[in-house]
């Protein structure tokens, strides 16, 4: 019998509610979750950790760092990382220009949970 492969998935979200939430979804399905509140800190933990995570979904609107922001300093680091991006909203960033900053997957709140999941099981295979 094969192991199961554990993805870990950074989430970096500055409202708590919503990066719990995420992070109680992911690991229900079988995902290892670090979440972070601080997108100036999760990106100084990730250029530390960076060969841990597997994918990072992040949001757009966030003091410090905006997503594409995090994305782009992420991507320096690990040019291959899988980022998905979620917003309540944003004049800068959509689903037609996310890909163009190196994102894979751009989600708007509420976000819909099936396709969260169907696009992370595709970057993750």
């Amino acid at each position: 019998m094969q192991d199961k492969v554990v993805h870990h998935i950074l989430v970096v979200d500055d409202d708590e509610l919503v990066s719990e939430y995420l992070g109680a979804l992911l690991e229900a399905e079988g995902y290892t979750a670090k979440i972070m509140n601080d997108s100036v800190v999760a990106l100084n933990y990730f250029n530390e950790n960076s060969d841990e995570f597997d994918l990072v979904i992040t949001d757009q609107v966030m003091p410090g760092l905006t997503g594409v922001e995090l994305a782009e300093s992420i991507l320096k680091v690990q040019p291959k990382m899988p980022i998905l991006l979620i917003t309540g909203y944003s004049e800068t960033i959509s689903a037609d220009n996310a890909a163009s900053f190196g994102i894979k997957g751009f989600f708007l709140k509420p976000i819909n949970e099936k396709y969260l999941l169907t696009a992370m099981k595709q970057l993750l295979t």
